[in-house]
């Protein structure tokens, strides 16, 4: 894959969970490998070493801080969130012109997860819910920023979980009755629900119904309390804690006016009317938030007020009341126990709101870890399966070519293993990356697995068939070499076994002929003595006849004969090559064996030499 990809796998966790998360994931995948060791009969231990699960490590991400963003920036931002979001999401339902309060049938399951202020009504978010998320990227981006994975203002699924007026933002804000806003905005149920008729909503009767104000209890005059029984708040405490409590509230504006000038880039989809409406809410939200702010400013200046003008007459007081003291003290004694009491009681009550908000979140981690754990355990197992059954292919295909190839293909097939096991711990290492994003990207791993796997087979079959083609080429020219030298050979002892039987020849018929020619020479010379005695003795008696001495005849010479089949016919052959017929022993020519022909015999100016015996070895 072309994108880049971070190296390590972030995990929000506590410090205190990082380690037991860390041994159980460690634990489970060694688990898992055991397993598939045993059904599919590979080296656990093997496969351990190459996953290397003791290096494995859970990075903890830290949390980044808010920090303020321009309005213009947001506005590029909104545009270019639009443009790409448009493609591929559906658009949202048409909005409410007036501020509606939260109904669970105005619930749309297919839009953000998150709650928007909406004038303190916590109402579903109207922003596009992201393709991979449950919230829109504003309320997302709050919800990294938190520590409990939730936007500032609270889920739709919070808010269903609790009654309609028990819901508590992160803040602790409690919704505002749907009352207050129709008098602020000096709006009528008949409008209300003419506005919600528009959107097939059916507005609770509790949202009507008018809640009573608890008045404030107004402190009674009395003696103040003394420097020595009770510790008094000095006018700095006072101040520092006005001041506190100013910050608060400003930051609570700050992030209502953030809140509403995010929805300002929806503006552009809303006509005229619309537009109008919603700058008049958003100046009726402004305006009581104001209010709010004021009216809280004015409030603890006149508690810090009252505090410092009492603790002045005390103060003055204090030298005038010491006759009193005992009785002072009974009563201040009674007092700070009552106080202690509904302090104690209003200290049990946050508590209990802490604790619940404290499980609440320790609920939504624990879901969030029992999912980031279901998806490790997941691709951990799958990664597992796949080296095993790579492992057992590749011990198979080892086992079969260990009978068939020689040193040099097993150390080829052994640095193929070392390359395959390095991928595999490769992509071991990329998939431990990639946990959060297993789902899209397990069909890319897997093909890549088995396009590394072919091409790993693809190289050994060409280097083997390399190997044994020029194995089979060397064996063949070395075949073609030798006949050659075996043919040259043949060749040259045959031409010089020619010359020598041609020599021999040659000197054997001169050697007959010159016995010839003696022989016939002496027959004439004894014919010419016998004419002239005959012719001297013709008157005398006639001579005796000589008597010729028989000449012994010479014994036959003795040729080693094999029989031998050319074009069918079959012959009677000599070491000298020279070809008989085998019935009347006449000379049929010369044997080639190169080409398998008879060859012509040399013409001869003599008689033909008779041989009149032959001793064959068939």
């Amino acid at each position: 894959m072309n994108t880049e990809m971070n190296n390590t796998i972030g995990v929000s966790v506590t410090s205190l969970l990082l380690k037991t998360l860390e041994n159980a994931t460690k634990e489970y995948a060694r688990e898992c490998i055991i397993r598939c060791a045993q059904s599919y009969g590979f080296d656990s231990e093997e496969a351990l070493r190459g996953l290397n699960l003791e290096n494995l490590t859970i990075q903890v991400r830290e949390m980044k801080k808010r920090s303020a963003v321009k309005k213009t920036e947001k506005k590029s931002e909104k545009k270019s969130e639009k443009k790409s979001e448009k493609k591929t999401e559906k658009k949202m339902e048409k909005k409410a012109s007036i501020p509606l309060p939260f109904v669970a049938s105005m619930v749309n399951e297919d839009g953000c997860g998150g709650l928007a202020y909406n004038c303190g009504l916590f109402t579903q978010c109207q922003k596009i819910r992201m393709s991979q998320s449950e919230y829109c990227k504003g309320c997302q981006s709050e919800a990294d920023m938190s520590a409990s994975g939730t936007p500032s203002t609270g889920t739709v699924k919070g808010r269903l979980a609790v009654g309609m007026m028990e819901f508590r933002d992160g803040k602790g804000r409690a919704p505002v009755a749907y009352t207050k806003i129709m008098e602020k905005q000096k709006l009528d149920r008949a409008t209300v629900e003419l506005e919600a008729g528009k959107l097939n909503i059916e507005i609770d009767e509790l949202h009507f119904a008018v809640v009573e104000e608890k008045k404030k209890a107004v402190p009674k005059a009395g003696r103040p309390k003394t420097a020595k029984k009770v510790k008094t708040v000095t006018a700095e405490t006072v101040e520092d804690l006005f001041a506190q409590l100013i910050d608060e509230e400003d930051d609570d504006s700050l992030a209502a006016t953030v809140l509403l000038s995010d929805s300002e880039g929806d503006e552009e989809e809303l006509s005229a009317e619309e537009k109008e409406k919603r700058s008049a809410n958003e100046k009726a939200e402004r305006g009581m938030m104001k209010e709010a702010d004021a009216e809280m400013k004015k409030i603890m200046q006149a508690e810090a007020k009252k505090l410092a003008k009492e603790q002045k007459m005390a103060a003055d007081l204090l030298a005038k009341e010491e006759a009193k003291e005992a009785k002072i003290a009974a009563d201040l004694a009674a007092k700070a126990e009552k106080e202690q009491r509904l302090a104690d009681e209003k200290a049990a009550k946050e508590a209990k709101i802490v604790a619940d908000k404290l499980a609440k979140e320790a609920k939504i981690v624990a879901d969030k870890l029992a999912k980031e754990q279901k998806l490790i355990d997941d691709k951990l197992a799958k990664e597992a399966k796949i080296a095993a059954d790579l492992l057992a292919k590749e011990q198979a295909k080892a086992a079969k070519e260990q009978k068939i190839i020689d040193d040099k293909l097993a150390k080829e097939a052994k640095i193929a293993a070392d390359l395959l096991a390095k991928e595999q711990a490769k992509e071991k290492k990329i998939a431990d990356e990639l946990a959060a994003k297993a789902a899209r990207e397990q069909k890319i791993i897997d093909d890549k697995l088995a396009k590394e796997a072919k091409i790993a087979a693809d190289l050994l079959a060409k280097e083997q068939a390399k190997e044994k083609k020029i194995a089979d080429e060397l064996a063949a020219k070395a075949a073609k070499e030798q006949k050659i030298a075996e043919e040259l050979a043949a060749k040259e002892a045959k031409k010089q076994q020619l010359a020598a039987e041609k020599a021999a020849k040659e000197k054997k018929i001169a050697d007959e002929k010159a016995a010839k020619e003696a022989k016939v020479a002496a027959e004439l010379l004894a014919k010419e003595a016998k004419k002239a005695q005959q012719t001297k003795a013709e008157p005398k008696v006639a001579a005796a006849k000589p008597v010729e001495e028989p000449v012994a005849a010479a014994a036959p010479k003795k040729v080693t004969v094999k029989r031998i089949t050319i074009g069918g016919k079959q012959y009677l052959k000599t070491a000298d090559n020279l070809l008989y017929d085998p019935e009347t022993k006449e000379e049929m020519g010369i044997y080639d064996p190169e080409t398998n022909t008879i060859k012509e015999l040399p013409e001869e100016d003599d008689d033909e030499i008779e041989e009149d015996g032959y001793d064959s070895d068939n």
